[in-house]
């Protein structure tokens, strides 16, 4: 379990520097399936501030705080 919040807490870190990535590039990065970071951003969904968008501009996404 402490390697599922270890990775959860690197993916935050990586998409708060680069705002946004694609689920392929954090999977190879991270040394895990596509499927567990698909995962993984569900569960983090809940309480942080990022999402997924599918499409020609897809990927994961930090949704920046415009309030400051």
């Amino acid at each position: 379990m402490q390697e599922t919040a270890e990775r959860r807490r690197k993916i935050m870190k990586i998409m708060r520097r680069r705002r946004s990535e694609t689920i392929q590039d954090l999977a190879f990065e991270l040394g895990v399936s596509e499927r567990t970071i698909r995962r993984n951003i569900e569960i983090l969904s809940y309480k942080e501030p990022v999402y997924t968008q599918q499409g020609w501009y897809g990927g994961v996404y930090v949704q920046l705080n415009v309030y400051g």
